[in-house]
């Protein structure tokens, strides 16, 4: 083949590949409209998970909230845990006096959903936006992840963040309320419970279990022998209330508001709810915000088959293996 002859094929080739890669050349836009589009395909892949992730840290401490292409939003939606099993969870704001639910299908008060406007997932976070009137509220699930630490990764606790602002820039008396029930600690709602409320560094803390514990038992998805804790710290200095009894959720969203008080023990575990309520005052276009914890503990968490050597036959054995 001349020299002509090869010259000539490679200009073809060469004018081939610039062809090919002109588009991208030519039109900077490609590459704006290409990453919108994979943006957009991200935001309706998750707008129809079919679950989103609320409080996950362990096997028997979990809920979430069913997604989907059909799904309702949080503030008319019961948590479940994996086993499709009711996880009591609810939390509702109050705005100049009217009360707006923010997650729940409990009907009871008979209060307006706030309207769900997004939702966004992280590795780390569930993140609802809502509009409760004219105020703005985030609800922010976050479950930490920290490898480095196993102690601190092996905590069974999770959290709620919620923030809120003004949307009309006018001031608003603004109150946020949430409580758990006795689903985290028995699917039977007859089992009596013994409950307990403190104040201790500036954290509130309610918890509640069975009065008799039934040790390494479960039924749908949930142990029978653990204690449920919720709580909020008081160092924000916002005014926090606390109630462990029946109708908590009522008192919180009248005028009277909660008592600070606690049912030490119960005959049955439907009539519980661990409410706490946080006074943001007056709130405008700054940003406000609170955090509540929720844990699942219990105490033995492992059923040894033997007596027998093993990994954690021993507390120093255990250590060993955890540091």
């Amino acid at each position: 083949m001349s020299t002509y002859a090869e010259a000539r094929i490679e200009k073809d080739r060469t004018r081939a590949i610039c062809a090919r890669c002109a588009p991208m050349i030519v039109c900077p836009d490609l590459l704006v409209k290409l990453v919108t589009l994979l943006s957009i395909h991200r935001a309706l892949a998750q707008t129809t998970l079919p679950a989103w992730p609320l409080a996950v840290k362990a096997p028997f401490f979990n809920s979430w909230y069913v997604g989907g292409e059909v799904s309702v939003p949080l503030s008319s939606s019961s948590p479940i845990n994996w086993s499709f099993e009711d996880m009591g969870w609810y939390c509702a704001i109050i705005v100049d006096g009217i009360a707006f639910r923010l997650m729940g299908a409990d009907e009871d008060p008979p209060i307006e959903p706030a309207k769900q406007l997004a939702v966004e997932l992280t590795p780390t976070r569930t993140i609802f936006a809502m509009q409760a009137g004219p105020v703005l509220v985030n609800l922010m699930f976050f479950t930490p992840v920290t490898p480095t630490d196993l102690v601190r990764q092996s905590i069974p606790f999770s959290y709620l963040y919620a923030s809120v602002k003004s949307s009309d820039a006018s001031m608003h008396s603004v109150n946020i309320y949430s409580d758990v029930l006795l689903d985290w600690v028995t699917g039977n709602a007859s089992l009596p419970v013994v409950s307990n409320g403190v104040v201790e560094n500036d954290i509130v803390i309610l918890s509640s279990q069975l009065t008799v514990p039934q040790a390494f038992t479960t039924v749908g998805g949930t142990m029978y022998d653990g204690t449920i804790y919720y709580a909020t710290s008081t160092t924000n200095a916002f005014k926090v209330t606390y109630q462990i009894g029946s109708d908590v959720r009522a008192s919180a969203m009248s005028s009277s508001g909660l008592s600070n008080t606690v049912q030490s023990s119960s005959p049955n575990s439907s009539t519980n709810q661990l409410g706490l309520l946080v006074d943001f005052g007056d709130v405008s276009t700054e940003v406000l915000s609170t955090v509540w914890a929720i844990g699942f503990y219990r105490d033995p968490v492992v059923q040894l088959a033997s007596s027998g050597p093993s990994l954690c036959a021993a507390n120093t054995d255990l250590l060993v293996f955890v540091l």
